[in-house]
């Protein structure tokens, strides 16, 4: 069996976590959780007042706001 080494584990590159405060199944405090014990690079975080389905629901704000992150880079 291969192992995977525990430092693979781990994102070294920059993250954008989007989070749906309304989602009941996707909570946002979960993903959260995962995302910052995960990401050992820079890490944003936006949340937004939508469902699930962020990209349908607040597509304009989340554009908006993944043009800003790209940009920032």
């Amino acid at each position: 069996m291969t192992r995977i080494a525990p430092e693979s584990y781990f994102i070294k590159q920059p993250v954008f976590f989007g989070s749906a405060t309304q989602d009941y199944v996707c909570r946002p405090a979960f993903g959260r959780l995962a995302t910052t014990q995960y990401t050992k690079g820079p890490l944003t975080i936006k949340e937004y007042e939508t469902g699930h389905w962020v990209m349908w629901q607040a597509k304009e704000k989340l554009n908006q706001d993944l043009l800003e992150w790209v940009q920032a880079l």
